[in-house]
């Protein structure tokens, strides 16, 4: 190979050649963007783009996604939500506890809360500030108790005491949005109308591509550098709706369900949002963003 060309290969793209001399990736740019500056004498501005048509790009990452789910299914088979309860209600309150929560904190806050109000009819009556109290130890205590509290009063007073069983009355509810509409509708009901997206699931399936950070909107861009390129990770704030879409896309519905758990399982075991064990993990030959330098 000339020692003034390198290749690069950007995202899923085509491999491209340009001019050793002053390359860097543009963070700027949402789409792939290189500068070549060619002997200091002038700078060149050239986008990239990605590996064919849009439609050929979706073919790209429905192959993926089918390698990644062959993998972490080997790597989880057994992966379902962490969280504990005994009834559709009590899932509901867990879920709403969980926001910007540990699954782990939600499990020792709710062994004694459940204990102590065994049925709807007992978050009815509480009072705020009792309640307040019992869920102290949970970040957002304050709001969170509002949510669960209007939820409790709704779901006895509209739908006599059962958990709605559709996304649209779901979503009504105070403090449930689609990710914990989505968990509850497929553990529950067993009805699968979309892909729960939580934090691990957003950054995992970035890295993968399964969902290209750069068609996303956010401003909190991670990155790292791999043999001296400084490559996008992930987006931080990107729309967990979007992302949804996206994998919906490229995932059969078949999997929709226990992908989730799986990708979960994967972000605690291993693909952290710090230091993911790179080394360690079964993806590294076909993930774009592994640490591990590619051969």
């Amino acid at each position: 190979m000339d020692p003034h060309m390198v290749h690069i290969r950007v995202v899923h793209g085509d491999v491209k050649i340009f001019p050793l001399e002053g390359l860097c990736f543009l963070r700027r740019h949402r789409k792939p963007t290189l500068c070549i500056q060619v002997n200091s004498a002038f700078v060149v501005y050239c986008t990239v783009g990605m590996h064919g048509s849009k439609t050929e790009s979706t073919v790209w990452r429905k192959r993926q996604g089918q390698k990644v789910w062959e993998l972490l299914s080997a790597m989880y088979p057994h992966a379902k939500i962490a969280l504990q309860y005994t009834n559709p209600w009590e899932l509901v309150v867990a879920v709403i506890l969980s926001a910007q929560t540990t699954d782990k904190k939600v499990n020792e806050v709710t062994v004694s809360l459940f204990r102590k109000y065994k049925t709807i009819e007992d978050y009815v009556r509480v009072d705020p500030k009792e309640f307040q109290s019992d869920i102290k130890q949970i970040g957002f205590y304050k709001s969170k108790t509002q949510h669960i509290l209007a939820a409790a009063k709704i779901v006895q007073e509209k739908y006599r005491g059962i958990v709605p069983k559709t996304m649209e009355d779901l979503t009504r509810l105070p403090g449930i949005a689609r990710k914990s509409a989505n968990i509850i509708l497929g553990v529950v009901y067993g009805r699968v109308e979309g892909i729960a997206v939580d934090t691990h699931v957003a950054r995992i399936s970035q890295r993968l591509r399964l969902v290209p950070p750069l068609a996303l909107r956010g401003k909190m861009k991670r990155t790292f550098v791999r043999s001296g390129v400084e490559i996008l990770d992930y987006i931080k704030d990107a729309n967990t709706e979007t992302i949804e879409r996206e994998l919906m896309k490229v995932l059969p519905k078949y999997i929709w369900f226990d992908f989730t758990y799986r990708v979960i399982d994967h972000g605690r075991a291993l693909c952290k949002a710090i230091r993911p064990a790179c080394l360690a993990c079964p993806l590294k030959t076909i993930c774009p963003a592994s640490r591990v330098e590619q051969t």
